[in-house]
């Protein structure tokens, strides 16, 4: 990795001086730099400015974050130019950059890269919990007090409850669906009943179920 890194500085110091195999072209500092799609203020963006804005699952806009003089960072060792994103959601990310012509007048060119890309956590399971206890509740597992929903920060995954109950009759138990709902983080279920949890990853196509008995009949 230290090799891929070393040659890409080693690439971006030739271009400083030899853009494109153009000996006339260079990356020219930025004094008074901005970013019309980000609406960023004015400022000395340097060699090349990287700007990226997350988007979260109810669709809030962060402040965009700017890496001034990135191009140039890139070159060094000792600076600090690695982009960490952990949080799911949804990216933007923009590169602008000035090009000088040293041939004839001298023409100064703005640039802009970008891109945008999404974060999705590939797991497909949503964690129900004992409201009193707190523990970890299994499939097909009974609890009198209720349960919970934990989706461990998986915040795109489709969660849907289905809440049946049985009745004893002549002819045995009937089953009567009280409701089927999208259900999300932190929903709590504390009314007897049989409850079937349904869970799907859009962004894998995975599918999950999971069924909790709330109650205290020793018949289910």
């Amino acid at each position: 990795m230290s090799d891929i890194k070393t040659q890409a500085r080693l690439r971006f110091l030739i271009t400083r001086r030899n853009l494109n195999g153009n000996k006339d072209l260079k990356i020219e500092r930025d004094k008074d730099g901005y970013d019309q799609q980000f609406q960023t203020p004015k400022t000395d963006f340097g060699h090349g400015t990287l700007i990226i804005r997350y988007t979260n699952h109810e669709g809030i806009k962060s402040d965009p974050i700017i890496y001034e003089n990135y191009l140039e960072a890139l070159t060094s060792a000792r600076a600090d130019a690695r982009v960490k994103l952990f949080e799911e959601g949804d990216y933007e990310v923009a590169l602008d950059y000035k090009v000088k012509n040293s041939k004839g007048l001298g023409k100064i060119c703005d640039y802009r890269i970008s891109f945008n890309f999404k974060v999705r956590n590939g797991n497909c399971m949503v964690y129900p919990f004992d409201v009193v206890t707190k523990s970890e509740l299994t499939d097909s597992a009974v609890t009198e007090n209720g349960f919970y929903l934990d989706l461990a920060r998986s915040r795109y995954l489709k969660i849907n409850v289905i809440m049946a109950r049985w009745s004893r009759g002549a002819n045995g138990y009937t089953q009567d669906i009280r409701y089927n709902r999208p259900a999300k983080n932190g929903d709590t279920y504390t009314d007897e009943g049989i409850y079937t949890i349904e869970i799907s990853n859009p962004s894998t196509g995975k599918s999950t179920e999971k069924k909790i008995y709330v109650g205290s009949d020793n018949t289910f």
